[in-house]
C-alpha cells in the first residue's frame, strides 16, 4: 500500500492501526492544546454585539468582553474566535433608510446619476466592518 500510495510505511501501518482499534483513520484530536477562553455564551456576546453594530473595532469588543464578562483576551485570540465564528473584515454598505424610500418610488429607466464632487465627513468614520463569511456588512 504504502509503495502504491507513495507514502511512508509508518504512516500506512499508523493508519491501519487507527482503522482497525477505532473504525476510524484518523484518531479524535478533540481536547488537543490549550482550553479556549471564550465560551458558548461569549460567542453569542460576540454575534450579538456585530448584530447590533458591525463595524466595531477588535478593541472595542475586547473592552466589551472585558467590562460585560471579565474577560480579558488579547487581540490575536479575538482576531482567531471571530476567525473561527466564521466573521470576516469587509467594506461597510451604508443605506439610509431615507434614501431607499425616495428611490423605489422611481422606476429604474427614471433614474440617472452623476458624479459628486463633495466632501461627506460622515465617510470617515467605521469605513470596515464585520460580517459572516458570504454576507455584506451592514450599517
Amino acid at each position: 500500500i504504502s509503495i502504491d500510495l507513495d507514502m511512508p510505511l509508518r504512516v500506512v501501518q499508523r493508519v491501519l492501526e487507527t482503522w482497525q482499534a477505532t473504525g476510524m483513520v484518523s484518531r479524535n484530536r478533540a481536547g488537543v492544546g490549550r482550553p479556549l477562553k471564550l465560551r458558548p455564551q461569549h460567542y453569542r456576546y460576540i454575534a450579538a454585539l456585530l448584530q447590533q453594530k458591525p463595524d466595531m473595532y477588535r478593541d472595542e469588543l475586547q473592552l466589551q468582553l472585558l467590562l460585560v464578562y471579565k474577560v480579558e483576551i488579547s487581540l490575536p485570540t479575538l482576531t482567531r474566535t471571530l476567525k473561527r465564528m466564521g466573521y470576516t473584515n469587509k467594506k461597510v454598505c451604508y443605506l439610509t433608510l431615507t434614501r431607499l424610500s425616495a428611490l423605489s418610488r422611481y422606476p429604474p429607466n427614471y433614474l440617472v446619476f452623476a458624479d459628486e464632487a463633495a466632501v461627506n465627513i460622515l465617510t470617515t468614520y467605521h469605513i470596515n466592518g464585520w460580517s459572516q463569511k458570504g454576507l455584506r456588512a451592514r450599517k
